[in-house]
């Protein structure tokens, strides 16, 4: 089932920073939204991920998740490394983010489970 998180307002949000958290098994993106809440997005139990275009101004056009079987045939062309993970059934749990950027970062991570942090940051 694909979840487009355009609804969840992270459509021109910016992300501000990536972190693998090794102790914690997940990788966390760190974003502000348009309404300038800050926001943790977790990535449990990660296998893959991949990035480009990492630049000073990271600007989320959408951020879409997809079960493992509906993953589009353009992100596989764009990241032929998932080829490996569609087609092994020991994956059938995970899911793909997909990042598409208005300028800046775009990238993909096949995870476990997901959470989200609303977060005030001084």
């Amino acid at each position: 089932m694909e979840r487009n998180l355009l609804m969840d307002g992270f459509h021109d949000a910016e992300i501000y920073g990536l972190n693998i958290n090794k102790e914690k098994g997940r990788f966390e993106l760190f974003i502000v939204n348009s309404n300038n809440n800050n926001i943790i997005l977790y990535f449990e139990n990660p296998v893959f991920w991949e990035f480009n275009f990492l630049s000073l101004q990271n600007s989320v056009y959408e951020i879409t998740i997809f079960d493992k079987d509906e993953i589009p045939e353009f992100i596989i062309q764009e990241y032929k490394e998932l080829i490996p993970f569609k087609n092994n059934d020991y994956y059938d749990n995970y899911k793909l983010v997909y990042i598409s950027p208005s300028t800046g970062l775009e990238g993909v991570i096949l995870f476990k489970s997901f959470n989200l942090l609303y977060k005030e940051f001084n």
